[in-house]
């Protein structure tokens, strides 16, 4: 999908538990994408932008089953297709291994609709529970002041 000439968009760039919020134009270059990560990272050792590999979801699934490489650092952000807001899988080349890393992407947990909101009233229950609780801790000698 083409975007019109030089419009700003967002995209999410992920790596383990990390996410990059990157600003970018249409017109950009993929290389640039790579440069303005490496930019953010501000790591002390500099990166080469070849050892910065970007992918994208090739499928609708959460996590993504499989991807595709945006492997032309000279396409432009609107050349290759990218979407406003599109998340972009970031992947690294491990010089020890002689290999690329695979994709690391670290997805919270589902939330518990079972888990008791703490903001929510406690009822009658919850609340002998909870003096139950600081009586046994009374009893034990824990809590208690020394004079």
């Amino acid at each position: 999908m083409e975007h019109p000439s030089n419009q700003q968009v967002y995209f999410r760039v992920k790596r383990h538990k990390s996410t990059i919020f990157l600003p970018a134009k249409t017109t950009d270059k993929i290389l640039t994408l790579k440069k303005n990560i490496i930019k953010i990272l501000g790591d002390s050792e500099k990166i080469d932008p070849k050892k910065l590999k970007l992918l994208i979801s090739a499928d609708d699934s959460e996590p993504p089953i499989s991807y595709s490489t945006l492997d032309r650092d000279e396409d432009t952000v609107g050349q290759s297709g990218l979407k406003d807001e599109q998340i972009l899988f970031l992947c690294l080349w491990d010089d020890n291994l002689g290999q690329w890393e695979n994709v690391s992407v670290e997805y919270p947990e589902p939330y518990d609709e079972a888990v008791e909101d703490e903001d929510e009233p406690m009822d009658d229950d919850d609340e002998m529970n909870e003096k139950n609780d600081l009586d046994a801790i009374l009893e034990d000698g824990k809590g208690k002041a020394k004079a």
